[in-house]
């Protein structure tokens, strides 16, 4: 991180337990979450957040309470942080899911099949920053709105960074909304 001082600490949730029954939002984080969650609070207490917000969905929230945890700060809850909102796409394989995503994050004023676009998600992401002023601010989040407001920020609208994103990853951005870290848990090589 060199001298930049951290003012956004942007949270993909951990790993939720998937299942097409049950909308994603209510989805809770795996078992193998939780511990992902675990290891990567150890990675990110120097950054020290002064405030910690999150989407209300259930995998975000539970990733940013394991990850406050210690810390003495409690979790708010603000919708601006939710998902990209896609009501009318079916649970469907890897391949189409991931198709969808990168028309979405490429068109960033479309909506594709029914979803919120991508540019909307990001303005949205973006309003809800300006409502939580205390810097250094941590945010529980999702991967395809975390893409869609760094590419609002960046005007790069491609989906390299979605697709690189781990679960759960913290994208650290300085005051001009710079990436200046990207922290993972450690990965277990069992």
């Amino acid at each position: 991180m060199g001298n930049q001082a951290p003012a956004l600490i942007l949270i993909r949730h951990a790993a939720p337990v998937q299942d097409p029954n049950v909308p994603p939002p209510q989805w809770p984080l795996s078992e193998e979450g939780r511990a992902a969650a675990r290891a990567l609070a150890a990675r990110l207490k120097h950054l020290a957040p002064a405030a910690a917000v999150s989407s209300p969905e259930i995998k975000a929230l539970e990733t940013m309470r394991i990850l406050t945890e210690g810390l003495g700060l409690e979790v708010e809850t603000d919708p601006a942080f939710a998902e990209l909102h896609r009501p009318n796409w079916p649970f469907s394989n890897t391949a189409t899911f991931e198709a969808r995503v990168v028309r979405l994050l490429e068109n960033p004023h479309l909506s594709i099949e029914g979803a919120e676009p991508a540019g909307e998600a990001a303005a949205r992401f973006s309003e809800g920053l300006f409502r939580h002023a205390a810097r250094p601010l941590m945010v529980g989040t999702h991967g395809t709105i975390l893409a869609a407001y760094l590419g609002l920020q960046t005007g790069r609208h491609d989906a390299e960074l979605w697709k690189s994103l781990r679960l759960p990853e913290a994208l650290v951005l300085d005051a001009e909304s710079r990436l200046i870290e990207r922290i993972s848990a450690p990965v277990d090589h069992d």
